[in-house]
């Protein structure tokens, strides 16, 4: 049980911090804006980011080896593709005004479809594109 628990105090430390600066924050900012409720929502928001991108990279890379570098590279590539998603769906908001379900639904449907074929591209290695153009054509098109 020892064993356990000395293995899970790191991480739990790290939350109990994030806790803490999430009301120091809350606080804070009620303090001196005398803000809402969306205060909480984004105070949490902002101690979970920081505690995610300062403390686990670290974390990580005491537990795998793995360098810090290429943690940051793919949250580099997550933060763009999330950043290109936005834009592609507030690009097709302004071509189809979601007024009704059923353009809601189209615009979800084709802002996910544009998003997807940019995060293939965005993700895969020139090796990785080939094996699924060659898996497209020969298990896409090879039925008739």
């Amino acid at each position: 049980m020892l064993v356990s628990y000395n293995k899970f105090s790191v991480p739990a430390i790290s939350q109990l911090l994030s806790g803490l600066l999430n009301v120091l924050i809350i606080f804070t900012v009620n303090n001196l804006l005398g803000a809402d409720i969306y205060t909480i929502v984004c105070s949490a928001l902002i101690a979970d980011i920081i505690r995610n991108f300062v403390f686990i990279p670290y974390y990580n890379k005491r537990v795998t080896g793995y360098k810090i570098r290429q943690y940051y590279r793919k949250v580099l590539v997550s933060i763009i593709t999330c950043i290109a998603t936005i834009i592609i769906g507030y690009s097709i908001r302004y071509i189809i005004n979601p007024n009704s379900w059923t353009k809601l639904v189209i615009s979800v449907v084709m802002t996910s479809v544009i998003a997807f074929v940019f995060i293939i591209l965005m993700i895969m290695n020139k090796q990785e594109k080939e094996s699924l153009v060659a898996l497209y054509i020969t298990k896409g098109r090879g039925k008739k």
